[in-house]
């Protein structure tokens, strides 16, 4: 087992864990947004990944064909996701949101905010031949419905 850690915000760190292909982001404040010349480090082996308390903000496209992905746990703490942070997970399944988070919800395997609005991702691994989208959105992230299974 290896165990790796990182940056990916001035407070925000990473712990990567071979042994399982978990990540775990912790600390205070912000995520970066996705970097083409740092990408988040063992991104293609990510399988899951454990959001801590006290990180406000999910960057950009920060887990940009992280292909392995399949779960993703969201603290209370975030108040923000920012443009398709997960374009390209094309295993993601399960997103778990702290009960106490009042900012975004999952229904139906799909992740909006919390005034249903804007969605953020449709599981890629939904094996749906239509999609009814809600009245209430104003807003589909780019690529958040593209290349659906």
């Amino acid at each position: 087992m290896t165990v790796t850690k990182n940056s990916t915000g001035t407070n925000v760190h990473t712990m990567f864990n071979s042994a399982d292909n978990s990540l775990i982001i912790y600390g205070e404040g912000e995520m970066n947004n996705y970097n083409p010349e740092k990408p988040l480090e063992n991104s293609t082996v990510i399988e899951d990944v454990y959001i801590k308390e006290g990180i406000t903000y999910i960057g950009n496209k920060i887990f940009l064909d992280a292909t392995e992905l399949a779960s993703v746990h969201i603290p209370s703490t975030v108040t923000t996701i920012g443009e398709n942070p997960f374009v390209g997970c094309a295993s993601l399944t399960q997103m778990t949101l702290h009960q106490r988070n009042k900012h975004f919800k999952v229904e139906n395997d799909v992740l909006f905010d919390i005034n249903q609005t804007r969605i953020i991702s449709y599981f890629k691994t939904k094996d749906e031949d239509e999609y009814i989208i809600p009245e209430s959105i104003i807003k589909i992230e780019n690529s958040s419905i593209s290349k659906n299974k």
